[in-house]
């Protein structure tokens, strides 16, 4: 069982900044009932390259998977425009990469005017509710991770994994092209990056192209992806790259069913 002042499981070890946090190993867990070979696991997931990775590595890596399953992917949508927030993929394409990928997916919803607070407790109600059905663990794919969001898992009762963790960035990105995970862009802030590189495959080409003062990753906000094909995907998800539309700043790359 981990230690009562260590909430996450984390593949960093062996630098002062990944120090900082508390770093287990996934078999500290506390046991599986006989019943239950695994932990149950929620996943944070936007439909992006930074989730993906992070369910391949839970799903393939014997120090996650003979410990974990992946039971649930919790996803945030916009409800005035239906479409995943912040990235702007339309919840029936979001659909479908949940059933290519074979997982139950829980929707949450905010609003266009939702404010910090709003998304926070719709967080926390969200995995409360996960816990309720059987969760114990929670994952994201951030390399970043938020103080406040290490708070809500602790609050709720939940332990912490993130494999991605104090990854450097410029490497992640391009193990996962070597991965095989396929991923458009399908948003970037226009202030960083022009329409060029908006509905493009994240590849060694868009990398190649990106301004120096871009993190290769896109962790500051410079795009976001969405992922439709992959080692752990049942078939690829049938979706097409469509308009481009500039709004309230970003480029967004809208994807239609194929």
């Amino acid at each position: 069982m981990l230690p009562t002042d260590a909430t996450d499981i984390t593949a960093a070890a062996g630098t002062e900044q990944r120090a900082t946090y508390p770093v287990d190993d996934p078999s500290k867990l506390s046991a599986p009932s006989r019943e239950q070979a695994h932990q149950d696991l929620a996943m944070f997931w936007s439909g992006g390259k930074d989730c993906a990775t992070a369910l391949y590595i839970i799903s393939t890596m014997e120090r996650y998977r003979t410990h974990l399953r992946v039971s649930s992917l919790v996803t945030t949508l916009t409800r005035d425009y239906d479409r995943i927030s912040g990235h702007g993929v339309h919840s029936t394409i979001l659909d479908r990469e949940a059933a290519c990928l074979g997982i139950k997916l829980k929707k949450t919803y905010i609003t266009r005017t939702s404010t910090m607070v709003d998304y926070e407790q719709m967080i926390e109600n969200a995995l409360r509710e996960e816990r309720n059905v059987g969760a114990k663990v929670v994952s994201s794919g951030d390399i970043f991770i938020d103080k406040r969001r290490r708070a809500t898992v602790r609050d709720v009762g939940m332990q912490g994994c993130f494999p991605l963790y104090g990854k450097n960035t410029a490497s992640h990105v391009r193990e996962l092209i070597d991965l095989g995970l396929k991923a458009w862009v399908v948003c970037v802030n226009s202030a960083l990056l022009d329409q060029s590189f908006v509905g493009c495959q994240v590849d060694t080409d868009f990398l190649n192209r990106l301004p120096a003062s871009v993190d290769p990753c896109g962790e500051y906000g410079e795009y976001h992806t969405f992922v439709f094909d992959g080692p752990m995907f049942r078939e690829p998800v049938r979706c097409r790259r469509g308009q481009i539309v500039l709004r309230e700043g970003f480029y967004f790359c809208d994807l239609t069913v194929d």
